[in-house]
């Protein structure tokens, strides 16, 4: 695995600097559609992806994913619902 944990993105039209340092998953942890993203970025922002991009995104998914299970567990559930997602960067 590789550690972007210096990794800094450069402000551009594009996106913003990153707001936490991501350990690259491998691709077995891979939780977004690639393909989706990469058009979702081209049609959105009129920019292309970098490879990295995918796997910081999983890297973020996980994490909400993994505060939602706390939130259900210690709430005595054993579904994740849709309260449960905090998204920590806004709408």
């Amino acid at each position: 695995m590789r550690d972007f944990n210096a990794f800094r993105a450069v402000p551009n039209s594009c996106h913003e600097p990153l707001k936490q340092d991501y350990t690259v998953p491998t691709m077995a942890e891979v939780l977004v559609v690639a393909s989706k993203v990469r058009s979702y970025i081209k049609d959105k922002g009129e920019c292309n992806t970098a490879s990295e991009t995918i796997d910081a995104l999983s890297q973020a998914v996980e994490k909400v994913l993994d505060k939602a299970i706390e939130a259900a567990k210690s709430q005595g559930r054993k579904t994740v619902m849709a309260r449960d997602i905090v998204v920590p960067y806004g709408q």
